[in-house]
C-alpha cells in the first residue's frame, strides 16, 4: 500500500482505495495504477496517484487484513486530495451492512476531502465469481453515489470478453490486464484531471 508522498501544490492529487484487483497481487510491483501514471507523465499531466489498496478487503468485509475501505480513507485521504476513486469491492456482499458502510465510507471521503471529486467505480465481473449476482453491490454504489453527488461507473463488463487479460485464477489482472485497467481508468480520470488544471 503506497503511502502519500509531497508533491508540488500545482500537481493533481489521486488517491485510490482498491482490494485485490489494484494493490496488484498477481503482478508485484505493477497494478494499474502504474500504468495510468505513465499515461498522464506522457502527456506532460502533473498528476500523482497514490495507490492505497489492500487484498481481501472492501467497505464491510475485513479480509485477513482486518481493515476496510474507510480504514484506507482515514489513514490517506486528506484536504489535498483532487479526486478519490473507491474501486470494488466483490468480496462485500450486498445487504444492509454493505449499504451503510458504503455510505459511511463516501460521507468520510467528502468530510476528510471536501472540495474533492470522488469516483465510484463497482466491481467487474470475472470467471472467478462463477455466475455470482453483483447487481445489489452495484445498485447500492450507484444509489450511494448519486446521494453525495459522486461519479459512478459500473465496470461489470470491463472482462466481458477480454478474460485473456487476467492471470490463471480468471480473477485478477496479468500483466496485459493490468495495462488495460490502466488505460481504463487514465481515459476515466483524465477530463477530471484537466478540469483541475483548467487546460483542454
Amino acid at each position: 500500500m503506497s503511502t502519500v508522498a509531497a508533491v508540488p501544490a500545482d500537481t493533481v492529487q489521486i488517491v485510490v482505495i482498491g482490494d485485490s484487483l489494484t494493490s496488484g497481487l498477481d503482478t508485484p510491483g505493477y497494478p494499474w495504477t502504474t500504468p495510468a501514471q505513465q499515461v498522464f507523465d506522457h502527456e506532460g499531466l502533473p498528476a500523482h496517484i497514490v495507490n492505497s489498496s489492500v487484498s481481501g478487503i472492501g467497505y464491510a468485509a475485513t479480509g485477513s487484513a482486518g481493515m476496510t475501505f474507510s480504514d484506507l480513507v482515514r489513514q490517506v485521504v486528506t484536504a489535498r486530495a483532487d479526486i478519490v476513486v473507491l474501486f470494488g469491492s466483490d468480496n462485500d456482499s450486498a445487504g444492509g451492512p454493505f449499504t451503510s458502510a458504503v455510505e459511511s465510507t463516501v460521507d468520510l471521503v467528502q468530510q476528510r476531502a471536501p472540495k474533492a471529486d470522488v469516483v465510484i467505480v463497482g466491481p467487474p465481473v470475472t470467471p472467478a465469481q462463477h455466475g455470482e449476482d453483483l447487481s445489489g453491490i452495484i445498485t447500492a454504489l450507484q444509489q450511494a453515489a448519486t446521494r453525495a453527488g459522486a461519479t459512478f461507473v459500473d465496470a461489470s463488463n470491463w472482462f466481458t470478453g477480454h478474460t485473456d487479460l487476467l492471470s490463471s485464477d480468471g480473477e485478477h489482472p496479468s500483466a496485459a490486464g493490468e495495462n488495460y485497467l490502466g488505460q481504463k481508468f487514465a481515459t476515466l480520470l483524465e477530463p477530471l484531471v484537466r478540469a483541475r488544471l483548467h487546460v483542454s
